[in-house]
């Protein structure tokens, strides 16, 4: 089931009860189920509780209710249901047939998904309807039943005055048969009802072994055994469970035995030797005889698990080669330095960057480059054995996790894998490219292991130096190297020098709107000059700042910056874009934000603040905190590199932010790559249905401005929108 909320602080909540209801008539009746809670008045409806089979149903379904007309009078349909109490239904629905008619922002769900029957029931409560309960079936689906119709009707009642409380007793009224009549009559009718469910109906006696009494045909659909079958034999539930749940599956038994309401998910063996995935809802009760049995219900949801292992893979995998991303690799690190702590084994990390890929990049184009990362990824992965980890970090930047491998281990694997991408050719077109790369190696077990960001800046800093000193070689992290780093702290003295005299700099890149074809807004770029003189972008010195805790004092001379620019008679209006580290989502930031603000008058401010959606994802509960306040405070956020590991979709869904900032290495080889368009595509599609605006950046050509404007992208920057320019040029 895919579940489907209002924005959080655009309206309450519907109540436990409400979802529920939602939940279940989705699920047993079809396809899809809105509960629409009407106001005090009955003027008006909201909020709503939406539903489906389908998640994408689901999601072009809220943003209809989200951009809907909430007066009762946009709602027709719905409307003569809720002032007459009596159900609405409609069926043999032909195509086009309600455009405009149940409410105009339902067209595009209808013209999308089309309907062939629909019903609207009154929730009707001891002090009139306090609502409608709206459910649709999609094209070549049958009518509604009178039997639907009543389970429905008794479910919307029950609600109507109770959206909040416990949602247990509502499974029962949808199954139940409560009119008033012939007890054979009323028992085949609940019986047809069973069937006909998409679910597995039980009472069994308690106990991992206990007698199952009743078990609807849905255990052959399911499981491949007939009821009789099944109800025969007391033992074959639990062999049937799969041995790496049966401990937590018999131990949620015994809490049912003891009382307890349960609601388990399992994996369980079908009898073809297939896995099936099942939702087991559970409850003691007792019989008229007073007997104490449980009564339950196992869902198949093999399909909603296959989906998220599927999302759990791209949330951990970096998109082009399929390897680890960074943050993965990163708790697998973790874990091993916690290891080698413990005095477990010996183990080191590698660092491995390809030399000269940008020559590739630019000559011989993007997919080319691309080719080129995934045949050194696959290269690496098959060198390494299954215990080790590797992962794509970025760019041409790779990483080895050599689990259990001492020093002249870590030595003799680095030297292979470099000699053997020494081998690597790349054909494009008649262009035949060798390569070589780089690669640096810390011990976990080393001073530089405390944590597993220091064992990679240490591993980092190494493939630097092999870089330095020559590239196609393999350097080892030492004192010498430490010492070397200690050297580039002359950039702290000047940091601090720039942080107490105002000595950075700040530069505006336009952003570009593509419909209005106007500047609608600036990011505002960080540099300062080297000892030469010459101006450095923030890759040249917000690595030393990080080390020695200087970014949120950075971050905070570039917000105060930004919003005394705005103050200015020459920067009112202008809307500023910022950027912020990871260290600095967090209160400080916002204390600062408040005082400046207050500071200032306390009018509105049209500044945009961007964090990275490695650092959103990275704590989703802090950084959900932090948008929440920029909101409070009248300021919006955007999310930069958006894509770039799918934990995206959790983050966009946690995140009240305004802005996606669309990963560049989807947008700089648009023109030439129909996967990057069809991503591009995708992100553009689901920033719509949650409501965001989305940014693409490094915009180079024409060619790729125009095709970001038709796949439907707000705004655009890069050098050919504009270059950065001085403020006092604006």
């Amino acid at each position: 089931m895919f579940r489907c909320l209002l924005p959080c602080g655009t309206e309450p909540s519907p109540g436990a009860r409400a979802l529920e209801a939602a939940r279940l008539i989705s699920q047993f009746v079809g396809d899809l189920c809105v509960v629409a809670l009407a106001s005090e008045d009955r003027r008006s409806f909201g909020p709503f509780a939406v539903e489906s089979r389908n998640e994408q149903m689901t999601a072009l379904m809220r943003a209809a209710v989200d951009s809907s007309n909430r007066e009762r009078a946009a709602w027709p349909l719905a409307e003569r249901a809720l002032v007459s109490g009596e159900p609405v239904v409609i069926d043999r629905i032909r195509p086009g047939e309600l455009q405009g008619i149940v409410n105009p922002a339902m067209d595009a769900y209808l013209g999308r998904f089309g309907m062939s029957a629909m019903a609207f029931v009154a929730m009707r409560g001891e002090r009139g309807s306090r609502g409608v309960v709206g459910m649709g079936r999609g094209p070549g689906r049958p009518a509604y039943t009178r039997d639907e119709l009543e389970a429905v009707q008794r479910i919307a009642d029950a609600v109507a005055d109770d959206t909040e409380g416990e949602p247990g007793d509502l499974l029962p009224l949808l199954l139940i048969d409560g009119a008033i009549g012939a007890a054979g009559q009323a028992e085949r009718r609940f019986s047809a009802l069973v069937e006909r469910l998409p679910a597995i109906v039980y009472e069994a006696e308690p106990g991992a072994e206990g007698l199952w009494l009743y078990v609807s045909g849905f255990v052959e659909t399911l499981l491949g055994y007939r009821p009789e079958e099944w109800m025969a034999d007391p033992t074959l539930w639990a062999r049937s469970l799969h041995e790496e749940d049966r401990d937590a599956v018999l131990a949620a038994e015994d809490r049912l035995t003891a009382g307890e309401r349960i609601a388990v998910e399992y994996r369980m063996h079908a009898r073809d030797g297939s896995v099936v995935w099942v939702r087991d809802e559970s409850a003691r009760v007792l019989d008229e005889q007073g007997r104490l049995l449980v009564e339950g219900l196992l869902t198949d949801i093999t399909e909603r698990k296959a989906a998220e292992a599927r999302v759990q893979h791209l949330a951990d995998h970096d998109a082009l080669t399929d390897l680890l991303n960074r943050r993965r690799f990163l708790e697998e690190l973790e874990l091993e330095v916690a290891a080698t702590k413990r005095g477990m084994r010996s183990s080191a990390a590698i660092v491995l960057d390809v030399d000269g890929f940008k020559f590739v990049n630019d000559s011989l184009g993007h997919q080319a480059g691309d080719e080129l990362i995934r045949k050194v990824a696959r290269t690496l992965a098959g060198r390494l054995r299954t215990s080790d980890a590797i992962a794509r970090l970025g760019g041409d930047e790779f990483a080895c996790l050599l689990r259990g491998a001492d020093a002249d281990v870590a030595d003799a694997v680095a030297a292979e894998l470099i000699g053997t991408l020494r081998e690597l050719e790349l054909v494009a077109g008649e262009k035949t490219v060798r390569v070589t790369a780089s690669a640096g190696i810390a011990a976990l077990d080393a001073a530089e292991g405390r944590t597993a960001e220091a064992v990679l800046a240490a591993a980092d800093t190494a493939m630097y130096e092999a870089k330095r000193t020559g590239r196609d070689r393999v350097v080892r992290f030492t004192d010498t190297l430490r010492g070397e780093l200690e050297r580039g702290r002359s950039w702290v003295t000047r940091l601090r020098d720039a942080l107490e005299h105002d000595r950075f700099e700040l530069l505006a890149q336009p952003v570009l709107g593509l419909r209005s074809r106007e500047i609608e807004l600036y990011e505002l770029l960080l540099r300062l000059r080297d000892e030469d003189g010459e101006l450095c972008g923030p890759e040249a010195f917000m690595g030393v700042a990080d080390r020695f805790d200087l970014t949120e004092a950075i971050d905070r001379w570039v917000l105060r910056r930004a919003l005394a620019l705005q103050r200015e008679p020459a920067g009112a209006g202008l809307c500023l874009a910022v950027n912020l580290s990871a260290r600095s989502i967090g209160p400080a930031v916002i204390e600062l934000l408040e005082r400046e603000i207050a500071d200032a008058g306390g009018g509105p401010t049209s500044l945009i603040v961007e964090i990275k959606e490695t650092a959103a994802i990275a704590d989703l509960q802090q950084a959900r905190t932090f948008a929440e306040a920029l909101e409070r405070l009248g300021l919006r956020m955007s999310l930069d590199d958006f894509g770039a590991g799918l934990g995206s979709f959790s983050s966009l869904r946690a995140l009240p932010i305004d802005y996606l900032k669309i990963d560049g290495q989807f947008v700089g080889g648009l023109a030439g790559n129909p996967v990057d368009r069809e991503i591009v595509k995708a992100i553009v599609a689901l920033a719509r249905a949650a409501g965001r605006r989305t940014v693409a950046e490094f915009v180079s050509d024409q060619e790729t401005l125009e095709l970001l404007a038709e796949l439907g992208v707000d705004l655009a920057q890069g050098f050919h929108v504009g270059r950065p320019r001085p403020l006092e040029e604006l």
